[in-house]
């Protein structure tokens, strides 16, 4: 199962250089999950949710369920709302009863964000198996690893700093709770996912 979170923060930029949105990798990522998974054999279905479920597709397999997954994510676009992850999980385990992979694509910056992603998606386990895909941020990053030449540097510096420690902090209570992580930069997201997925299925987790 494919949950993405098109809420504000997935509004956001992942990259200057490229002008995209967090949200817009995570579509790349989904749909190149999807097409593995499908070639793999699996069942694939898709949630998107903002602050409602925006879009169902029930898990199935074929050629025909990779073109719907694609006409219903073409013009996706993230809300500048709160994500309702209470929701959103509580519709996918009425309709998804089979053990599945479910593999949510958001983002962890904000600590409201973060507490109710942990609380939701842990609550998967252990029916199912969530994995939680994250982008990096690599303007964010830069400055944290800046040495600063002024006092509007320093405090550049610090605010990234003290943002990419909340993230870490986030991703760890959702590694402890069982939650498998794979945050990887912009450009890696599809191929990071991919290789989560096909070391899970290796592994037999599923």
């Amino acid at each position: 199962m494919l949950l993405i979170d098109a809420g504000r923060m997935m509004a956001a930029p992942a990259s200057e250089a490229t002008g995209m949105a967090r949200v817009d990798y995570a579509i790349n990522a989904a749909l190149m999950l999807a097409h593995v998974a499908a070639h793999m054999g699996d069942t694939v279905g898709l949630l998107v949710f903002s602050d409602r479920v925006k879009t169902f597709v029930a898990p199935s397999r074929g050629a025909a369920q990779a073109e719907r997954m694609l006409e219903e994510l073409y013009a996706l676009q993230a809300e500048l709302v709160e994500p309702d992850f209470r929701g959103a999980i509580s519709f996918l385990r009425a309709r998804a009863r089979k053990r599945a992979m479910v593999c949510a694509f958001t983002d962890l910056v904000d600590p409201e964000v973060s507490a109710q992603a942990l609380s939701y998606l842990s609550s998967l386990r252990p029916q199912h198996l969530p994995l939680v895909a994250t982008v990096r941020d690599a303007e964010v990053q830069a400055l944290a690893d800046a040495g600063p030449s002024a006092a509007t540097d320093a405090y550049e510096k610090a605010i990234a700093s003290r943002t990419l420690g909340q993230r870490e902090i986030a991703l760890a209570r959702l590694r402890s709770r069982g939650v498998l992580v794979c945050d990887a930069a912009p450009g890696d997201l599809s191929a990071a996912v991919v290789n989560r997925y096909l070391s899970i299925k290796r592994r037999g987790l599923l």
